[in-house]
């Protein structure tokens, strides 16, 4: 007896305490501006994952089945097995991943997210570990909130956490609009469902949509159009599977009498925070954020506690809902009516050809062509922020995708798609169709189907926007997707069933066990490695701060950010030949991992350009310039590296110095190409940046004409540097004008000439260089 109390103490400890982390997670990690987070937040989860398998393992072998004992068996689904697939791909994908350490952040995500799903998936039966995790997300809403609207008006001060111009928009600690929006509207919506799925404890239920009510204001106040549309789909979708054993008519109807409950608390709340706001007024800004959880929560005490013993005979009355229906529609038309001026403003105000409209299409149809290079299994982790540049329609930049369903078709092909949306079905059922077994009124059940409605919702806003590249969010998903399995498990005679015991379970047990383990190790390696990497940044000496680089990428060598921090540490140390030659190094081992990345390309050119190496500065300015079409310094760069090149290899190889001077015109032509697209979009999709090629690029070109013997061309790249502010550029320009007008090449050491370069001093290291083309006359 003792010991059942021991027991069912410490699992009521042990879901009070992940809630509190899970409440906390939002706050920690809202990390797709911040470098710290998802090391961080795995590190955590796959200690418990691990923790949890080893601790299963071990059991193996000191709870032996007696002999003649019936075996114990696992009930799994091929729902389960889709999820495994899932997870698999990502792992894989570390052995064909467009950038190495990106993929490694996507498989440690994938093995730490084994431990939301897993948790719920097998445990999430236990009777109040559902409500405990709703009232800690719960309160963490009101924190968010509190942050957000705080900062309208000077308090509690966090970057990014509101926006008032061109208009207000409140984002909290997630620094973005919509992704804010989409985790207090999920919230708001799984509190909602909680309290019409389950008639008991009426005080905790009225807390419930006093914490919802505030979570719709900070939805209005957000000011996100596609939280608002998905909220009133996943609505819908919520009201019609709203089903319990009382009946699908009491359920409903207490639902919309708590929810408007919620929108009256909601509505004043939004009205007044608004004000506060823009008036930057503390005092009324904390009496509305009081008014928007405590309103609510007297009114459903109101209607509830007077009513208690004729509550559940009012609702199932076949009246109640046609009722509560119209004075829905009544209350509808009559707020319409008075808001009809500013909802017809606001309808106007929403078109087609809105920026963050169209770039979403544009995003998306840029991602097929990264889906096109791997089909079947992706690109790995982040496949969109290492080659979006490569692919792009038009000059923009966006390291985010904005579709999780577009970032799992890139990331892990046709076969992860196919396994994700295999994954929703659980999910969409709890939702939209319960299964009979789950329409009982028990306070896990309600529970776990308000989890999927959260988990609903946040998928649903996910597919138009970057809401999963938060790690606390994606972590909510399938906290929700694993609460939805753990309702289906309650069907027999579906799925299949494993021996706990048997070796199939226990090979896939260890080897899971294995692969969190090897992922908690390189978890805390990446950790250290930051740590290392703050220790350095506040470090002034050169020395010191190199070695603090290379210990870290000793640790964690395949880390970009790590290698180009070292190679800028050694040109920070001096521009000497060998700190040039080891940043070269550095750089050049960094596109082993991550091959796309056109910046550390250009930035590989650029060393080598100062270093004169001309040959490798064209190689990595030509990749730059392939993978980040649209950014002019790219081609700029790898014309003049070309040119020079050529101007160097003349006297021993004319033939490859040819094709340099050839490759250069070339990389012309295509900017060409670029730079028609440029100028024929339409004036609602402006560039990013003007598409112009950096001073001294036409010399360049004009040498290259030059160098093949068309004089005319020449002249005409040399025209457009001929009223250039920079005066070598400038007599550059004039030096090869007047030796193509004197007849080109041969007219090198023509006296015109010889006396023009005399005259100019800074011109007799150019001049030196250009008379190698003579080496290619016939």
């Amino acid at each position: 007896m003792q010991s059942s109390s021991i027991r069912n103490l410490s699992q009521h400890l042990f879901w009070i305490a992940l809630s509190a982390f899970i409440a906390w997670m939002p706050f920690y990690n809202n990390g797709v501006f911040f470098s710290r987070g998802h090391a961080h937040i795995d590190l955590v989860l796959l200690i418990l994952l691990s923790f949890y398998l080893v601790f299963r393992i071990i059991s193996w072998f000191v709870d032996k089945p007696s002999t003649g004992e019936k075996p114990l068996y696992v009930h799994l689904s091929w729902f389960d097995v889709a999820f495994a697939v899932y997870v698999i791909l990502y792992l894989l994908s570390l052995f064909y991943a467009a950038s190495l350490p990106l993929a490694v952040e996507g498989a440690l995500d994938a093995l730490a997210l084994i431990f939301p799903f897993a948790l719920m998936r097998n445990y999430g039966h236990f009777s109040l570990a559902s409500t405990y995790l709703l009232c800690a997300l719960g309160i963490s809403s009101i924190g968010i909130n509190a942050i957000g609207f705080a900062n309208g008006w000077g308090q509690l001060l966090f970057p990014s956490a509101i926006t008032l111009s061109p208009s207000l928009q409140v984002s909290s600690v997630f620094q973005y609009h919509n992704t804010y929006a989409s985790f207090v509207t999920a919230i708001g919506l799984g509190l909602m469902a909680y309290c019409a799925l389950s008639p008991r404890w009426i005080m905790l239920r009225a807390f419930f949509t006093g914490m919802a009510a505030l979570d719709f204001a900070g939805l209005l106040l957000s000011d996100s159009r596609g939280a608002l549309l998905f909220f009133v789909i996943v609505l819908i979708c919520l009201l019609i599977g709203l089903k319990t054993q009382e009946g699908s008519q009491v359920a409903r109807s207490r639902f919309l009498l708590f929810f408007a409950a919620a929108w009256v608390g909601a509505g004043l709340s939004y009205t007044l925070l608004r004000s506060a706001i823009l008036h930057q007024d503390v005092g009324n800004g904390w009496v509305a954020f009081v008014i928007g959880i405590v309103l609510p929560f007297f009114l459903v005490l109101a209607f509830s506690v007077p009513f208690r013993d004729y509550t559940s005979v009012l609702l199932s009355a076949k009246k109640t809902l046609p009722v509560i229906t119209i004075v829905y529609m009544i209350g509808i038309l009559g707020i319409a009516a008075i808001k009809s001026k500013s909802f017809l403003h606001k309808i106007h105000s929403y078109h087609v050809h809105q920026l963050s409209v169209i770039q979403r299409f544009i995003f998306w149809r840029d991602g097929l062509r990264i889906f096109a290079y791997n089909p079947i299994s992706g690109k790995g982790y982040g496949a969109w922020a290492a080659m979006f540049e490569r692919v792009e329609s038009y000059p923009y930049y966006s390291t985010q995708v904005h579709s999780f369903f577009m970032d799992t078709l890139m990331n892990i092909g046709i076969l992860g798609i196919c396994a994700l949306l295999f994954v929703l079905w659980p999910l969409l059922r709890t939702v939209i169709a319960p299964w009979r077994t789950i329409l009982e009124t028990d306070v896990s059940i309600a529970g776990r189907r308000a989890l999927s409605v959260m988990a609903l919702m946040l998928f649903a806003h996910s597919l138009m926007d970057w809401d999963f590249a938060f790690l606390s969010m994606e972590f909510l998903f399938f906290l929700g997707v694993g609460s939805a399995f753990s309702l289906r498990s309650h069907l027999s005679g579906q799925g299949f069933s494993v021996p706990l015991h048997g070796w199939l379970m226990r090979t896939a047990t260890t080897i899971t066990c294995l692969l969190c383990l090897a992922g908690l190790y390189q978890s805390a390696q990446t950790v250290h490695a930051e740590n290392l990497v703050r220790n350095a940044n506040a470090t002034l000496s050169g020395e010191g701060r190199i070695n603090l680089y290379a210990e870290a990428v000793h640790i964690v060598p395949y880390n970009t950010t790590y290698l180009t921090d070292e190679a800028n540490a050694f040109l920070a140390n001096g521009s000497s030949q060998q700190n040039l030659q080891q940043a070269i190094s550095i750089l050049q081992k960094t596109l082993q991992f991550d091959p796309y990345n056109a910046t550390v390309q250009s930035q590989l050119a650029t060393i080598a350009f100062e270093d004169r190496q001309y040959s490798l500065a064209y190689e990595a300015a030509a990749r730059a310039f392939r993978n980040a079409p649209f950014f002019p310094s790219n081609v700029s760069l790898a014309i003049n590296a070309a040119t020079i090149d050529g101007m160097q290899k003349a006297p021993s190889n004319p033939s490859v110095a040819r094709q340099r001077l050839v490759a250069a015109l070339s990389l012309y032509q295509q900017y060409q190409k670029n730079l028609s697209i440029v100028q024929h979009l339409p004036p609602y999709l402006p560039p990013m940046q003007p598409y112009v090629l950096d001073s001294f690029t036409f010399d360049s070109l004009a040498t290259a004409e030059l160098g093949i013997g068309n004089n005319q061309m020449a002249i005409q790249f040399a025209a457009k540097e001929l009223a250039n502010s920079d005066k070598h550029t400038r007599d550059v320009a004039k030096m090869i004008t007047l030796i193509a007008q004197q007849g080109g090449l041969p007219a090198l050491q023509n006296p015109t000439v010889l006396a023009f370069v005399k005259e100019r001093q800074n011109l007799h290291s150019s001049y030196a260089l250009l008379t190698n083309l003579r080496f290619l006359m016939p």
